[in-house]
């Protein structure tokens, strides 16, 4: 959600752009986050419930989240092109978000089931 709000509110960028960062977003949202939101999806489900947090997501999650975080770094402190920058952060923070929807069903689906 962050780097939705970076990418819309911070950086200057012509309205039409929005549109295409959605799209690439969303398509590497279908074809890449969602499978490993499957995955911690069902790694989660196995855990108790004293799980400590940062058990949640494997090694190789958290390598990815740290490789991430240094490219925003990059990509804020480069002379990089503001709308260059607009674009992967709208892009990269849409498919996030939207992928998220997988996480957040699953967390409503458990807590639904445990009511009943």
């Amino acid at each position: 959600m962050m780097l939705l709000y970076k990418g819309i509110f911070r950086y200057s960028h012509p309205d039409w752009l929005l549109f295409p960062a959605i799209i690439v977003g969303t398509i590497k949202s279908r074809l890449f986050l969602d499978r490993s939101a499957a995955r911690i999806i069902r790694r989660i489900s196995g855990f108790s419930d004293k799980t400590w947090l940062f058990a949640v997501y494997p090694l190789k999650t958290w390598l990815m989240v740290v490789a991430m975080m240094a490219f925003g770094l990059f990509l804020k402190y480069s002379p990089t092109p503001t709308i260059v920058a607009f674009f992967v952060y709208c892009s990269v923070g849409w498919g996030l978000l939207f992928s998220g929807r997988n996480l957040w069903c699953a967390f409503l689906y458990n807590n639904k089931k445990r009511i009943q």
